[in-house]
């Protein structure tokens, strides 16, 4: 099975900029070690500091799959709504 590859972009909401990067950046710490983690790497947008994308690369889906129930994942997203006012992600396959 091929690697699994994703960026994911997140737009802070007016005001939660900061409440957002550290939520991230905790994501992003608790993830680098999960089982089937390549890189899990937060960056800010260079011409927009209020946008944040994460570069993740996953062994294969299923590891992706068991990281998106962890703990850390289901907490984030019960405040998304809060603090970000747009969410995208883009997936892709090594080749």
């Amino acid at each position: 099975m091929s690697e699994f590859h994703m960026v994911v972009r997140f737009e802070a909401a007016p005001g939660k900029r900061e409440e957002l990067l550290s939520r991230l950046k905790t994501m992003e710490k608790a993830t680098q070690s999960e089982p089937g983690c390549l890189y899990y790497i937060l960056n800010v947008d260079r011409d927009d500091a209020n946008i944040f994308y994460f570069r993740e690369a996953w062994s294969d889906r299923e590891s992706h799959a068991v990281h998106d129930k962890t703990p850390h994942i289901e907490a984030f997203r019960a405040l998304k709504d809060e603090l970000t006012t747009s969410i995208s992600a883009s997936f892709m396959n090594a080749i």
